[in-house]
């Protein structure tokens, strides 16, 4: 999913790189997904795994419940 355009999933471009970051680079901390992706800060890097996080508790609840309507 992670190969589709932001259209299709809604993540920005430093959100995909990031989320790619996250996937693979399980135990790193804020400060090393800086030093290895195009954001520009800790808070940055946060700020974008809360976003994430949202968006994926959007998409598990929207799949969920889709089936019922």
């Amino acid at each position: 999913m992670i190969h589709l355009d932001k259209k299709h999933t809604g993540l920005s471009e430093v959100q995909t790189e990031l989320f790619k970051l996250l996937l693979f680079a399980k135990g790193w901390s804020d400060k090393d997904i800086v030093a290895h992706s195009s954001a520009n800060s800790v808070s940055t890097v946060r700020q974008h795994r809360f976003k994430l996080k949202e968006k994926e508790k959007l998409a598990t609840f929207a799949c969920k419940y889709s089936s019922e309507f």
